[in-house]
C-alpha cells in the first residue's frame, strides 16, 4: 500500500468586503486540503475543510485535474471545527459522503450524508490520523495529521493557529480570539502542548495561512505569546 498524497485545493486569504452594511467585516477564506489514499486496492480521497460555498466549484475543478471524480471518489469530508467559514459548503458534497469531526460526526449523519466514528485515532488508514482538542478555539477541535508520500508528515490544525503574523497581524488574531475562541489562553496552551509532543510533524497548514509553514515558524508564533 502506498502512503497517501496531500494536495492543497486552496490556501487561505483575507478579503476586504466592500459592502458598507457589513461594517468592515473581513472575508476569511480557509485552507482546504485533499488527501488521496488507497484502501483495499481502491483509490479514494478526503477533503479537509470544505470552506465556503463560493470556493466549492474551484475545489471540484482542482480535484478533477488530479484525475479524480468528485461524485465517485470523495469518501470523507474532514472538519477541524464547525465555524461557518470552515464548513459552509458541506451540503454541496455528493450524497453518501461521510462527514467527520471530533464530537459532531454522530450529529451530522443524515439520510444523505453519513457519519463514521473512529476510535483508533485514525481514519480509514493509519497514515490519516486525528487528535482531539477540547475547549480551546471551539469546544471541540480536531487536528489531522497525514503521513504522506509527497509532503512528509504534515498537520492541518484549523484555527488553533489562524495564520502567520504576516498574513493576519497579531492584533487581528487577538481580536478574532475574543470573538471566536472559547478560551484563547487554553487554545495557545493546548496547541503548544500538542506541538511539543509531535516533533515528527514537519509541515503545518494553518486555518487561514497563504502557505505551508515549518516548525521554526510555528515556534516563532508560539514564542510571541507570553503567558
Amino acid at each position: 500500500m502506498f502512503k497517501p498524497a496531500v494536495h492543497i485545493l486552496k490556501y487561505g486569504s483575507l478579503e476586504k468586503l466592500s459592502n458598507s452594511e457589513l461594517e468592515g467585516a473581513l472575508g476569511l477564506h480557509v485552507v482546504t486540503g485533499l488527501v488521496v489514499y488507497e484502501r483495499d486496492g481502491e483509490k479514494k480521497c478526503m477533503v479537509i475543510e470544505p470552506g465556503m460555498i463560493c470556493d466549492f466549484d474551484g475545489h471540484m475543478e482542482k480535484i478533477r485535474k488530479l484525475g479524480l471524480d468528485p461524485e465517485r471518489d470523495i469518501s470523507h469530508v474532514l472538519c477541524t471545527h464547525m465555524h461557518q467559514d470552515h464548513v459552509q459548503a458541506l451540503g454541496k458534497y455528493p450524497v453518501g459522503t461521510h462527514v467527520f469531526h471530533y464530537g459532531a460526526s454522530s450529529l451530522l449523519g443524515t439520510a444523505e450524508y453519513g457519519a463514521k466514528l473512529y476510535e483508533e485515532g485514525f481514519i480509514e488508514i493509519p497514515e490519516i490520523q486525528y487528535t482531539k482538542i477540547s475547549n480551546a478555539h471551539t469546544h471541540k477541535d480536531t487536528i489531522y495529521i497525514i503521513d504522506s508520500e509527497n509532503e512528509g508528515k504534515v498537520a492541518f490544525v484549523g484555527d488553533l493557529v489562524f495564520a502567520p503574523f504576516d498574513v493576519l497581524s497579531k492584533e487581528t488574531q487577538q481580536n478574532l480570539d475574543k470573538d471566536a475562541s472559547v478560551d484563547p489562553e487554553h487554545r495557545y496552551v493546548e496547541f503548544k502542548k500538542w506541538f511539543e509532543n509531535n516533533p515528527d510533524v514537519t509541515g503545518f497548514y494553518l486555518g487561514h495561512a497563504d502557505r505551508k509553514v515549518g516548525r521554526e515558524e510555528i515556534q516563532e508564533y508560539l514564542s510571541s505569546y507570553k503567558l
